[in-house]
C-alpha cells in the first residue's frame, strides 16, 4: 500500500493506540499528529476515522498533561461529533466529559461544571437514575463543587453517586 496509504495510516493509528495503552504517550502523540493531516485531507473532519485519531491525540495530550494543547482538539472533536452523531450520542457525551476534565485540569471550574452538568443531564435522561454512568457524572459535578470550596453540595453529590452505585 505504501507509507502514506490510508490502510497503512490505519495500522499506524492502531500502533499509536497500543503505545498509549502502554503509557508511551509521547510516541503515540507523534504518530497521531503525523497521520491526522492525511486523514483530514482524505476523509474530512466529520469522519469516524478522523474523529478516532483526534480522540487518541486528545487523550495522549491529556496524559502528557499538555492540557492547553488538548483543549482545541477536544473542542473540535466535540463539535464534529455533535454535527455527525448528535449531542446525545454516547461518543459525543464522552467527548464532553473529557472536555470537562480538561477544564478542571486547567482550573476553569465554571466551564468544567457546565460540561459535567450537561453530561449528567444526558446520563439521567438516557441511562436512568440507577446507572453507573449517572453516578460517575454526578460525582464529576461534585468534584468541581469541592474544587470551588462548596463542600456541602459536593458531599451531597458524592453521597448521591455512592447510593446509585449501591
Amino acid at each position: 500500500f505504501g507509507l502514506h496509504h490510508s490502510k497503512t495510516d490505519g495500522s499506524r493509528v492502531g500502533l499509536a493506540d497500543a503505545l498509549r495503552g502502554a503509557q508511551r504517550y509521547a510516541q503515540a502523540r507523534a504518530i497521531y499528529e503525523e497521520v491526522l493531516p492525511r486523514q483530514r485531507r482524505l476523509f474530512g473532519d466529520h469522519h469516524t476515522t478522523t474523529e478516532s485519531t483526534l480522540n487518541g491525540l486528545a487523550i495522549s495530550l491529556h496524559d502528557l498533561e499538555e492540557h492547553d494543547a488538548a483543549r482545541p482538539v477536544l473542542e473540535h472533536l466535540y463539535q464534529a461529533r455533535t454535527i455527525r452523531l448528535g449531542a446525545d450520542h454516547r461518543n459525543t457525551v464522552m467527548t464532553l466529559h473529557n472536555l470537562g476534565h480538561n477544564h478542571l485540569a486547567t482550573g476553569d471550574l465554571a466551564a468544567a461544571e457546565d460540561c459535567f452538568r450537561r453530561v449528567h443531564e444526558v446520563d439521567r435522561r438516557q441511562r436512568g437514575l440507577s446507572h453507573s454512568d449517572t453516578a460517575m457524572s454526578r460525582s464529576a459535578v461534585a468534584d468541581v463543587q469541592a474544587a470551588r470550596g462548596d463542600f456541602d453540595h459536593a458531599l451531597s453529590g458524592w453521597i448521591e453517586a455512592a447510593e446509585i452505585m449501591g
